[in-house]
């Protein structure tokens, strides 16, 4: 793992990332049968941050990730050996504004994934998640409150609308009540969906509500 940081002058910095793992793995898959496979992992990543106001913090970040398992070895005859390759490259602008009446947070982000695979590509092999996410946090002096929406544009599931709310009262300094309210979107993997022999194209994106006091 590498990182680097520089001060770009007043509030403004830029960082660097740089990650990366790679393995082999062995098992046992039958009568003097060792599957072998060779495992990569790797991040890198940027980001620019600063103070344009003094009541605005703005950052923005560009980040990629590739995921190879490559199966050298196998004894079933329904494996097709070579690098199975996902790649996600993802783009955020945040933004955090202080105001009188609370901070609000304004983030916008793009993802983009691809997989590639020996022999028949999956059905599906890319898609593009386009995003965009209001927040508001209040600490008025025994109330606290929180609220968040998010827009989800998933080039294969389409649109998606989630948000939280959650508001809490502090009875006393040792002593504090509350109760919230929030929504969460999970798409399917690429793995999930097309993974010879494990994945199911018909799965559907997982919705949830949670609710707590």
């Amino acid at each position: 793992m590498a990182r680097l940081g520089a001060r770009l002058g007043g509030t403004w910095r830029a960082d660097a990332l740089l990650l990366e793992a790679r393995g082999t793995t062995h098992y046992d898959d039958g009568p003097g049968a060792d599957t072998q496979a060779k495992l990569r992992n790797s991040v890198a990543a940027a980001a620019v941050g600063g103070t344009p106001l003094a009541a605005w913090r703005t950052a923005a970040r560009l980040a990629r990730s590739v995921d190879v398992y490559d199966t050298r070895v196998s004894a079933s005859p329904f494996v097709t050996l070579g690098p199975i390759e996902t790649e996600q490259t993802q783009f955020s602008w945040e933004n955090t504004i202080a105001s009188a009446f609370g901070q609000w947070l304004l983030l916008a982000e793009r993802t983009e994934q691809d997989v590639s695979r020996p022999g028949t590509p999956f059905a599906v092999s890319s898609r593009t998640i386009d995003a965009a996410a209001l927040g508001y946090t209040l600490s008025l002096g025994a109330h606290d409150l929180q609220a968040s929406l998010r827009r989800d544009r998933n080039s294969q599931f389409g649109g998606q609308t989630t948000g939280a709310a959650s508001y809490a009262y502090a009875l006393a300094p040792a002593w504090r009540i509350g109760a919230g309210y929030g929504e969460s979107f999970t798409a399917p993997s690429f793995n999930q969906l097309y993974f010879p022999g494990f994945g199911n194209p018909n799965l559907l994106p997982e919705e949830g509500e949670h609710y707590e006091v």
